[in-house]
């Protein structure tokens, strides 16, 4: 079922934007700044651990990727899944997609917008602000 295959990979997600290195750095750049952005926003309360994990796990993928990106100008790419013939992978791919989709379950089925409006404005659960 799986085969470890060896490709490098110059572009982004299955392949997509070919040789745009500046493109992919503004992108992680960018989305770092997001997520300490939540970081300093989220309350620390157990409520958000799920949220925090997906976080997490997401900026881990998207380092882990750069990182190889600026040490090899390519990103090595090695899982494929022979069964259903899908483009070849690897694990910081399988922390983005897999905790990116936990994170849209999240914020569709268990966060309610109050939470959401709490991390935006730090409200406490009592109505009183930071």
């Amino acid at each position: 079922m799986f085969q470890l295959e060896y490709l490098e990979n110059k572009g982004a997600a299955f392949g997509m934007f070919q040789d745009q290195r500046i493109f992919f750095f503004v992108s992680v750049f960018l989305i770092s700044i997001a997520f300490l952005w939540f970081f300093l926003k989220v309350p620390m309360e157990k409520r958000f651990v799920p949220l925090c994990v997906c976080a997490v796990f997401i900026m881990a993928g998207a380092w882990g990727n750069c990182v190889d990106r600026i040490v090899l100008t390519y990103v090595v790419d090695f899982l494929y899944f022979k069964l259903i013939d899908f483009p070849i992978f690897n694990v910081a791919d399988i922390y983005v997609t897999v905790f990116t989709f936990l994170l849209a379950i999240l914020v569709c089925f268990y966060y309610k917008e109050e939470d959401f409006e709490r991390i935006v404005h730090r409200r406490e659960p009592g109505g009183g602000t930071d």
